[in-house]
């Protein structure tokens, strides 16, 4: 969730054998949104994250089987017991089959990736998807985002709710859900990351969230896609 390919992944090696540690208020903001998707999103079977870092939605997310990419290899300590972790990029999901999960979450992953490797990666989701599976976005939404979306040096393309969601639909991917202001920024300095878990939780009860930079986008796979270009 927090390293993605490249960039992200060579800066989380940096730090010494075992002492990456997502710092409490990401892991407990985290918990609630994986809360806060699971009860929306239904019963999932199969669940892959991709470039899922800590690990925290993968650890929290309710499944029979779950899976995590990354391409650090850090990833695996992070990685509860019943999670199958590989180390690959999320453009190259070739040790899964198709058709085989039910839902892929990815958390602050397209932002860090150049557009080219947006759209593999976004094919490869769309191949391992089965029909009526589900992709889950969470990242920074650049309509909202912009003044310190480059502050993070390892992002490199910026998407709005609108621009996300007309990619993923000529991908074969239909957006069900479109939040343009899901949640707060996930920076240590961002407002409300401080707060206890009671706090989200609140928060994302709201129908209208006060300082959400974060966009949310689920997208299920069809056969038949249907695309609005309002």
């Amino acid at each position: 969730m927090d390293a993605p390919p490249r960039d992200k992944a060579r800066f989380l090696s940096q730090y010494p054998e075992g002492e990456y540690r997502p710092y409490g208020s990401l892991v407990a903001a985290w918990q609630e949104i994986t809360r806060w998707i699971g009860v929306r999103v239904g019963g999932r079977e199969r669940v892959l994250e991709i470039a899922a870092g800590p690990c925290v939605f993968i650890n929290n997310f309710p499944a029979r089987e779950k899976h995590a990419v990354d391409l650090w290899e850090g990833v695996r300590r992070h990685a509860a017991k019943d999670v199958r972790v590989q180390i690959r990029s999320c453009t190259d999901l070739g040790c899964y089959p198709d058709d085989s999960f039910d839902l892929v979450m990815a958390g602050h992953v397209l932002e860090h990736l150049t557009i080219e490797d947006a759209l593999r990666c976004i094919a490869e989701v769309r191949r391992v998807l089965a029909t009526g599976g589900l992709f889950v976005i969470v990242q920074p939404n650049f309509k909202y985002a912009y003044r310190s979306f480059y502050d993070d040096w390892t992002h490199r393309t910026p998407f709005t709710e609108r621009g996300l969601a007309k990619i993923l639909t000529l991908n074969g991917l239909q957006p069900t859900t479109i939040m343009a202001r899901f949640f707060i920024g996930s920076g240590r300095k961002s407002q409300l990351t401080w707060l206890p878990p009671l706090v989200y939780r609140l928060y994302l009860s709201l129908p209208i969230r006060p300082f959400a930079t974060q966009m949310l986008i689920i997208a299920e796979k069809k056969e038949k896609i249907t695309y609005d270009d309002r």
